[in-house]
């Protein structure tokens, strides 16, 4: 027999749709998210440095940009999440700066 479990049961979606309603807010809080917060300004700038005449240009600089992100400021922005959690919390949830 074979215990694996099937592709739609190891999906990324699947896993979401399994969490707490609070947890699954969090994910896609935009203050909560390092990629939200700080990996995606950097990325954003890199790809948008010049101009792309095609999807394949495009997909070619956003590649470059994710293999080049510097760890330790992914790790930076993983480290201020403590700090960006209370924050939400002070707020009861709301939105900051």
């Amino acid at each position: 027999m074979n215990f694996a479990p099937s592709a739609p049961e190891l999906s990324l979606s699947n896993f979401f749709l399994h969490l707490p309603g609070n947890l699954l807010y969090g994910i896609f809080e935009k203050d909560l998210n390092p990629l939200d917060y700080a990996i995606w300004i950097i990325l954003e700038a890199q790809v948008n440095a010049e101009a792309h005449n095609s999807v394949e240009s495009l997909k070619q600089a956003i590649t470059e940009a994710f293999e080049n992100l510097d760890q330790g400021m992914i790790n930076r922005a993983i480290d201020y999440w403590p700090r960006r959690l209370d924050a939400v919390i002070a707020l009861n949830g709301g939105h900051f700066e």
